[in-house]
């Protein structure tokens, strides 16, 4: 596939036509891996460095606003979104997130995860220790959920004996789509 782009360009009596012949590239889909460093609490030193694939070039757009290029040094412990995009094809995209982590800051030892089924909203998560507070994107403040649809979800993990040294996870809840079917025949 191409796209043509028509330009007139009149000098005087005489019409000069332009005509270029843009490949409009497929989307085959973009990878994206990533190596990430860990910060210490209260420093910005982190980092996350991205390596994509599935394309030529590349535009990355960072949320929040840490950089536009492949790779973010010196960025606090958090939840970054990025959306890598192809230069030539810009609907052809992917958006990853990660968490950088404190070295130094509460973990959750164990998570446990349930798949939702078919779209329902009975994914389950269990993280602990119980003792840490976990607050989740949507609100919910609580080490299980038993409510979760397939999706992203961000959670902030905190230690009252450390107020100032915040954790983060990014979890991953997907939709099994096993369907049973029983057929009963009669002769």
């Amino acid at each position: 596939r191409c796209g043509v782009i028509w330009e007139d360009k009149g000098i005087c009596d005489t019409t000069i036509i332009v005509v270029s012949i843009i490949p409009i590239t497929p989307c085959n889909g973009i990878t994206v891996n990533s190596i990430l460093k860990e910060s210490t609490c209260n420093n910005n030193d982190g980092e996350i460095i991205l390596t994509a694939s599935g394309a030529l070039n590349y535009k990355y757009q960072w949320s929040p606003n840490v950089s536009s290029s492949h790779s973010a040094s010196n960025i606090p412990a958090g939840i970054y979104t990025i959306t890598v995009s192809d230069l030539n094809n810009p609907s052809c995209s992917e958006v990853v997130s990660y968490a950088v982590t404190n070295k130094n800051g509460p973990k959750a030892e164990s998570i446990q995860i349930e798949n939702a089924t078919c779209n329902a909203s009975n994914g389950k998560v269990t993280l602990s220790p119980s003792t840490l507070t976990y607050t989740w994107n949507d609100g919910f403040v609580g080490s299980v959920r038993n409510d979760l649809k397939s999706g992203i979800y961000f959670v902030t993990i905190e230690n009252s004996n450390i107020p100032d040294c915040k954790n983060y996870l990014v979890i991953k809840v997907n939709s099994t789509s096993t369907l049973t079917v029983f057929a009963n025949t009669e002769n």
